[in-house]
């Protein structure tokens, strides 16, 4: 090579590397270093709606909740002792548990301070296991995130 071909040759590679070697050490902009479709933005914007339904379906669904008494059976009645929580209703649809894990459908039939008495379609020998009644209902909100409420 001659002193004009090397020339030309670090012409060319200045030429074509120059433009290259700029952009690669320029300094970029906030947004600049990866350009943003413009599905992004809708994304986001679809995503936010839809936690603000989320949000407020959470704060308006509620939930059942239940209290598990210690109970025995009485022929077709079962007794369980409560102890200070929430009453249940009367007519209030019960489930009662015998220490196998097998249930039986129960129909609250009368309440007091002590006692939950309810009217039983199951065994109606002596059983000894618990009461599961309904005791309210929670926001789906507050159990979520309980510091909320």
């Amino acid at each position: 090579m001659t002193a004009g071909t090397d020339a030309v040759a670090t012409d060319r590679n200045s030429i074509f590397r120059r433009p290259w070697r700029d952009s690669r050490s320029a300094p970029k902009g906030p947004g600049k270093l990866i350009e943003q479709p413009q599905w992004i933005g809708a994304g986001l914007v679809a995503l936010a709606v839809l936690l603000s339904v989320g949000v407020a379906a959470a704060s308006t669904v509620t939930v059942a909740g239940t209290e598990a008494l210690p109970a025995v059976t009485q022929g077709d009645s079962v007794v369980a002792m409560r102890s200070g929580e929430a009453a249940p209703e009367l007519g209030a649809i019960a489930e009662f548990r015998d220490s196998s894990g097998k249930s039986w459908p129960a129909t609250v039939v009368e309440v007091t301070t002590t006692q939950v008495r309810a009217h039983l379609t199951g065994p109606s020998a002596l059983t000894v296991g618990e009461l599961v009644v309904p005791v309210g209902q929670d926001r789906l909100i507050d159990i979520l995130v309980p510091g909320l409420g």
